[in-house]
């Protein structure tokens, strides 16, 4: 008997969705692309913002944020006396566009993938960020704003805080795009599903473990495995996202890091979290009240942006381990130590009057590189000085590596506990659109809160 032949064309079965066929992209990207030209625009555009907000189903949302407004506008005033120029000019500039007379077309305005890379329409990069659904969306970003805008310009003053906040505004909204593209890339192209895959079985895992779901379903189909679809984040042809919260992020990201790295941060009053990381605990906790795509790409882009805001210029600031002769030299303690060592081989003292580093000390300046002007103070051996000098280079090349590594590990530990925050945020992001699409606050448990409330308040319980 021989064993039977296998096809070498043809793929192990498996419980995942198939790739994204071309047939069904090239008619999404017809799609967008009619649907982002100027006529589909004034055509297929969408609803013209700000739309009216409905009471009845967000009632819960509405009376969390104006708490929080109300809560951050009072700690504000209490503290800074004032909101800071900057701040307050980019939440006037907001609310202008909010109360703009007939209001904008959705599909004029909003940030899609494809409209920015493919139609080369750059614009939305910037109008999108001004544009608010509703008044409700409008203050829940004003607030934040608020917060963690008037702490960043009180510390850094305006001038410096402006250009951070242009930077956060043009890198959230690159970012959300590059997000929004490498997912496509990851999810339907040439098989290329293992980040896709490996969500889905976390996603399955989590269910079984925590949720106590089987994986099976009853009835005929007992027994068989339920394929899971995990939605996209951010759909590259189909999306469109409004609204200030991707800058607001990525500036509390600046604001936390900016913190003592000993302060904590409660969350729900009983968590304690370390500042630096709690931007990570407000994103969890605003995926839970709205888990919607959309919304959790432009937060989740927004930390990143903020992210790159923060560590970058860290690393051009700090090099890349090799400082410069100036700054070995130029401190207090390497200018005393070169003196001891002058003094201790026996070289003469400074005959006028200027000091050392203008601390008022008996040796003459050693020229611009300890901060002096006059003449600095020579060796009496320069061929021994030349050998020295050399050597000292050479150790100093050898173990520039090293520096650089240490301080490669001093920052590179912070990051990695971000991207284990960040992945956290995605699998709950992932789990509660499977089960929870419109977030905790729509539970009926949730909503049947207020009802509860006016029946003890008129002692009908």
């Amino acid at each position: 008997r021989f064993p039977p032949k296998r096809s070498p064309n043809k793929m192990p079965s498996t419980s995942y969705a198939p790739p994204l066929s071309s047939v069904t992209e090239t008619a999404q990207r017809a799609v967008a692309k009619a649907r982002f030209s100027s006529y589909g625009r004034s055509a297929f555009g969408g609803p013209r913002l700000p739309l009216p907000i409905d009471f009845d189903t967000h009632a819960p949302e509405i009376a969390l944020v104006t708490y929080q407004a109300f809560r951050v506008l009072t700690h504000t005033l209490q503290r800074h006396g004032t909101v800071p120029p900057v701040t307050a000019t980019l939440v006037l500039l907001n609310s202008l566009v909010f109360l703009k007379p007939g209001g904008v077309l959705f599909g004029d305005v909003c940030l899609n993938p494809y409209a920015v890379l493919h139609l080369n329409q750059m614009e939305r990069l910037v109008t999108s960020a001004f544009v608010h659904r509703d008044l409700f969306h409008l203050v829940g970003n004003m607030a934040g704003l608020v917060q963690d805008g008037s702490e960043l310009e009180s510390r850094e003053g305006s001038s410096r805080f402006l250009k951070r906040a242009v930077w956060s505004l043009g890198l959230s909204q690159a970012c959300l795009v590059f997000l929004s593209a490498l997912e496509r890339k990851i999810r339907g192209r040439g098989g290329a599903n293992a980040v896709g895959n490996w969500f889905a079985d976390a996603g399955k895992a989590f269910d079984a473990n925590v949720l106590g779901l089987s994986g099976t379903s009853p009835g005929s189909n007992q027994g068989r495995r339920v394929v899971t679809t995990n939605p996209a984040t951010l759909p590259f042809y189909t999306s469109g996202v409004v609204g200030f919260s991707g800058v607001n992020y990525a500036l509390k990201v600046a604001a936390c890091c900016g913190r003592p790295h000993d302060s904590c941060v409660m969350v729900f009053g009983l968590i304690p979290v370390p500042s630096r990381y709690s931007v990570w605990a407000d994103l969890f906790v605003n995926t839970l009240i709205s888990p919607s795509s959309g919304t959790f790409a432009a937060h989740f882009a927004g930390c990143c942006a903020g992210l790159l805001t923060v560590y970058v210029p860290k690393m051009f600031t700090r090099g890349m381990g090799m400082q410069g002769v100036g700054r070995r030299l130029g401190g207090d303690a390497s200018a005393s130590r070169l003196v001891r060592d002058a003094g201790a081989r026996g070289s003469s003292r400074g005959t006028g009057g200027g000091s050392l580093g203008g601390s008022g000390g008996s040796f003459r300046g050693t020229g611009n590189r300890l901060g002096g002007n006059d003449t600095a103070i020579r060796p009496s051996n320069t061929s021994d000085s030349k050998k020295k000098g050399k050597q000292f280079s050479i150790v100093k090349m050898a173990l520039a590596p090293f520096g650089a590594l240490r301080r490669a590990a001093s920052e590179g530990t912070p990051l990695l506990t971000h991207a284990v925050f960040a992945v956290g945020c995605v699998l709950c992001q992932q789990i509660m659109t499977r089960h929870l699409p419109n977030g905790l606050l729509s539970t009926n448990a949730v909503r049947s809160l207020p009802l509860v409330f006016e029946k003890a308040v008129s002692g009908r319980f």
